[in-house]
């Protein structure tokens, strides 16, 4: 992953640690693979 995206990802998530939030990002590359990133908790 590009450090441009992994910068965004940081400065999005760090905006709402302080709230009960889920993330869930589903992150194709371009051969196909696909990542599910999940972070925080269910509310």
């Amino acid at each position: 992953m590009s450090n441009n995206i992994k910068n965004s990802l940081r400065a999005l998530i760090s905006r709402i640690e302080d709230k009960n939030t889920f993330i869930s990002l589903q992150v194709t590359n371009f051969e196909g693979k696909t990542a599910q990133i999940l972070y925080g908790e269910k509310s």
